[in-house]
């Protein structure tokens, strides 16, 4: 029997419903469903292996031996890669010193060509230009104005504040401004914030267990409880375009 298969019928042997198992474990029912399917993609494997231990010990089961089994199934389920080795190239630097003497030569003599005429080329002088005192502060306040005025900008638009809310059990990853990878696991309820200057990329294993509220604004619903999404993307555009709204 397969590790979805003894779960499953561990929880019928007592009479349990996965809704009994999800108050217990606080995982949601539609992905207790996945796991008695045998289905383990909806999230990355760490988390899905404290799925599978929470259920086991929730239907009386050993965890530890179910895990075992578990393992074992991942194991028969990846594809067996042939390992091939790389084909060493050696260099005869002498062959190919003989071989390729006459460009080595060639290239040698436009090398020095090109240096000398770099060498000997005098760059023209420019006329330095001349400038009041008066307006030379003129110019650098103009310059300090246009600075102040550009950084205030950038705060303005350089805060992308993201609420996070689960409405149930659901994983996510985010990429955030395209290089920060962040992973979290939330229970009902919970909630946290996050911040970005250019954008978020989301991963996530149940789009129907997850609200967002961007700058104050809540977000369209993603889907269904148990479906996976896959590069949602939250950005400055999605902001200009809520604030459009208005």
């Amino acid at each position: 029997m397969s590790v979805a298969e003894i779960l499953k019928k561990a929880r019928e042997d007592r009479n349990l419903t996965l809704k009994d198992i999800s108050k217990k474990t606080r995982i949601s029912e539609k992905l207790l469903e996945k796991i008695e399917a045998g289905v383990y993609d909806f999230a990355p494997e760490p988390y899905v292996r404290a799925f599978v231990r929470s259920y086991a010990k929730a239907v009386g089961l050993n965890p530890d031996e179910i895990i075992k089994e578990y393992e074992k199934e991942l194991v028969s389920l990846k594809p067996a890669v042939e390992k091939r080795e790389t084909p060493k190239i050696k260099l005869d630097l002498a062959s190919f010193i003989s071989e390729n003497a006459l460009w080595l030569v060639g290239a040698l003599i436009i090398t020095f060509i090109a240096l000398f005429i770099f060498i000997g080329v005098e760059e023209e002088k420019k006329p330095v230009e001349k400038k009041s005192f008066e307006t030379a502060v003129e110019e650098i306040s103009k310059l300090e104005t246009t600075k102040t005025i550009e950084q205030k900008a950038n705060i303005e638009i350089d805060s992308l504040d993201l609420k996070v809310t689960a409405t149930d059990s659901v994983w996510f990853s985010v990429i955030i401004d395209s290089f920060q990878v962040k992973e979290f696991l939330m229970s009902p309820g919970s909630s946290l914030r996050l911040k970005a200057k250019n954008s978020f990329n989301f991963t996530i294993g149940n789009a129907g267990g997850i609200k967002f509220t961007l700058n104050g604004h809540e977000l369209e619903s993603l889907g269904e409880k148990g479906v996976v999404i896959r590069n949602y993307i939250i950005d400055r555009e999605k902001l200009k375009s809520l604030l459009s709204q208005r």
